[in-house]
């Protein structure tokens, strides 16, 4: 009798096998578009990771939607960059210092394509990143970020001595500083500008958000030339000030 249990009627008034009542539920079941997708599902889960495991190779280039823009460089090499000052690098970094004299300073430059300028354009979402290490003492100016920090233009941050800035220059050109709670000096962080949609600028360090504006009713400056820049200037003789740095990253939409 066991063999034949599917084929018996759900209900005496139900002449549905059970058979065809699984059928049907198994059926409603793919026919739901939000199966699985409960809190702590399969795809549910699958979705919502930060890391998808695929097996390696399984996804083709052609399921790959490129749309942006990008640049991520650990300085092994630094052609194509412009460069004053003291520098040198290795393999995944790159260290600006200064000499001991009053106001020596140090610049490195990721100047624009000379045909189409497509980088940067704060018109279409940028990002910054980077992460650095700057000299233990507090005897230092340092700035970077999106644009020509060293100019009229440009989104990004200031160390200056032992005070942390977020900055950024409107139209007119002005420079505009809003002071955040100070980083640790001699340590490594990561230091990331963000604009969404066009109408916010969000500053974050060590993926925590420090500082956040809204743009809608402003002008900001766009980038004149330069993608991004990194500068260092020592502020007491008798000092060498360094910039460290070990990454950047610069993507916008294309």
């Amino acid at each position: 009798m066991l063999e034949n249990w599917g084929e018996m009627t759900k209900t005496q008034d139900n002449p549905q096998t059970i058979n065809q009542a699984i059928d049907a539920a198994i059926s409603a079941h793919e026919a739901d578009p939000e199966s699985h997708m409960g809190v702590g599902e399969s795809i549910e889960n699958h979705r919502v990771n930060d890391i998808i495991d695929h097996p390696a190779y399984s996804v083709i280039d052609d399921k790959i939607k490129v749309d942006k823009y990008l640049i991520q460089d650990w300085f092994s090499s630094l052609d194509g960059y412009n460069k004053s000052g003291n520098y040198f690098n290795y393999i995944g970094f790159l260290q600006l210092y200064t000499t001991t004299s009053l106001n020596n300073a140090t610049n490195i430059y990721a100047p624009a394509d000379d045909v189409f300028s497509l980088a940067a354009d704060i018109s279409k979402n940028p990002i910054f990143e980077t992460v650095a290490v700057l000299s233990g003492h507090a005897n230092f100016t340092a700035r970077f970020g999106f644009g020509e920090m060293g100019d009229d233009n440009g989104v990004g941050f200031e160390i200056n001595k032992s005070t942390a800035f977020v900055v950024w220059h409107d139209t007119n050109p002005e420079e505009h500083k809003i002071s955040i709670p100070m980083i640790a000096l001699g340590e490594l962080h990561k230091f990331r500008v963000v604009f969404t949609s066009g109408d916010v600028i969000q500053w974050y360090i060590d993926n925590v958000l420090v500082y956040q504006l809204n743009i809608s009713q402003l002008d900001v400056q766009n980038s004149q030339g330069w993608i991004y820049s990194f500068g260092i200037q020592n502020k007491q003789a008798g000092y060498v000030s360094t910039l460290c740095l070990y990454r950047v990253l610069y993507q916008q939409d294309i």
